[in-house]
Order: C-alpha cells, then structure tokens, then sequence
C-alpha cells in the first residue's frame, strides 16, 4: 500500500515539473523585479508665437495733446449735461467732468509756468552780467519747451514712421536699420507760426549769452515770457473755473454752475480763435 502511494506521489511530481517546462516564458516585468527605466520620448518642438500685428500707422498718428483737448470737450458737455437741469442731473458725473478739466488744465499751466520761470531766471542773470548762470537758465528754458512738446507731440510730428516701430517689434531690439522720418509739424498754422516766433527769440537769447551781449538776451527771454504768461494765466482761469464748478458738485448745487461754466468756455474760444480759428473745438454752449 505504501508503495502505491509513493508510485502516485511521484508521478504527480513528474507530471507538474513537465507542464511547468512547457509554459511559455511571461511577458513583462517579473513581479517583485526593478522595473526596467525608458527614456521619456522628447517633447514636440513648439513653434515661437507669432507676432501680432499692431496697428503702427494709428499709433505713429495718435496726439496726445490732441487727445486732452477732446477729452476736455467731452467733459465740458458732461458739465452742461449735469447742471443746467438740477431736477435731473447726476452729481457723480458733474464732479468727476469739472475734476478733469481742472487737472488738465493745471499741467498744462504748470508746464508754462515753468518756461516762464526759468527764461525769467535767464534774464535776471543776464541782466547782472552772470553769464554761467544766464547760460544754464537759457538751455534749462529750452528743456522746459522740449520736454512739453515730448509730452503732447505725435510720434509722428517727432519723425517716427510706422515701419519704425514695426521694426523694433519684429527685430526685438533698437539696433537694426529701422527707417526714419522727418519731423511734421501739423498743428493749426497760427499756433505753429507762434512756436516758430518762441523758438527764434530762444535762439536770439542764447545767441546773446554767448556774445555776452545783454540787450539780445533780454529781447529774447521777453518775447518768451509775454506768451507764456498769458498761456499760463489762460489756463489758470480755466482750472479755477473747474475747481469752483467740481465744488458745486460736491455741494450738490449745480444750479449755480453756469457763470463758472460760461468763463471757462469763453476763455477756450477766445485761445482758440487766436491761435486755432479752423481747428479750435468750442466747449458745448450753455443753451
């Protein structure tokens, strides 16, 4: 019996060894072994972002003085829109209109202000013969006009061309051969003519400091402080106007806006008739 039992046993051995060697070899990793490492596949190239077109002539063309005016404009026809029927206006709109041609008007005072200040310091200087500081008041007076017209130019009236900018855009840089344009004056022909008038009596006064020659300087520095005195009191007027107008508002008062209006207005017509009889944009009537 024991026999058999052992003829049996072996044979089951024999038989599970033999089906074992034929099973074919598994597929993969084996269980428990380190898993074998592969190289992610490389990420696809992207393309560099295309450039955007920019509307270059539009930019080249934009007048940021330009801009101002009409900006004011619009704010004055806010002011007559909120104040000359109390019933129905809106204060918000009163205050927030006066506000910004009063802040407009302030830089633009403040900027003549400053011409006029210096080329007065040039003359003083002048007048008692010290001519370093003549010199430095008369390019310091020079700057105060340069950095105005940097300020309110186009880029345009500056000389840049649209293919300019186009050029530092697509090149990402300022060093390539970017084509270049001649400065356009396109002012109204009045005001252009004055600032040809300021410039020649600039050159007058520093033709002056350098021959030491007193009498020229102070022709010069007086034709530049007569315009910009009156430029900065103009605009003066116009901001005190503002400020009272942008009070009423605050008082919720706007029954009391129109004489503050009607001077703010008649100092824009009488500027514009002066130096700007075709171009000049009249601020809304009060009517």
């Amino acid at each position: 019996m024991l026999a058999v039992l052992f003829l049996l046993a072996f044979t089951a051995c024999v038989v599970g060894c033999v089906k074992a060697a034929d099973q074919p070899e598994p597929k993969g990793n084996a269980i428990g072994a380190a898993p074998v490492q592969l190289e992610p596949p490389p990420a696809p190239e992207q393309p560099a972002p295309a450039k955007l077109d920019k509307p270059w002539e539009e930019w080249v063309q934009q007048s940021v003085m330009r801009q101002k005016m009409r900006q004011m404009w619009y704010d004055c026809g806010l002011i007559v829109a909120n104040s000359m029927y109390p019933e129905i206006a809106e204060m918000f709109y009163l205050e927030l209109s006066a506000g910004d041609v009063a802040q407009k008007a302030r830089s633009f005072a403040e900027r003549w202000e400053k011409v006029r200040d210096v080329n007065r310091q040039a003359a003083t200087a002048a007048n008692n013969a010290d001519w370093r500081d003549a010199r430095a008041k008369v390019n310091e007076t020079n700057m105060a006009c340069e950095s105005c017209h940097f300020e309110h130019w186009s880029l345009q009236t500056h000389g840049v061309l649209p293919e300019t900018l186009k050029g530092w855009y697509e090149n990402d840089t300022v060093f390539e051969d970017e084509p270049w344009g001649n400065m356009k004056l396109n002012g109204a022909p009045q005001w252009v003519m004055k600032m040809y008038e300021m410039r020649a009596a600039w050159f007058r006064a520093a033709r002056g400091v350098r021959r030491l020659d007193k009498d020229a300087v102070l022709k010069g520095t007086r034709v530049i402080h007569d315009f910009a005195e009156d430029q900065a009191r103009r605009w003066r007027s116009i901001e005190a106007q503002a400020n009272k107008i942008a009070d009423l508002a605050r008082a919720r008062n706007p029954s009391g806006v129109e004489p503050h209006y009607v001077t703010l207005r008649n100092q824009c017509i009488d500027c514009h008739k002066t130096y700007a009889p075709d171009r000049g944009l009249d601020p809304m009537p009060w009517k």
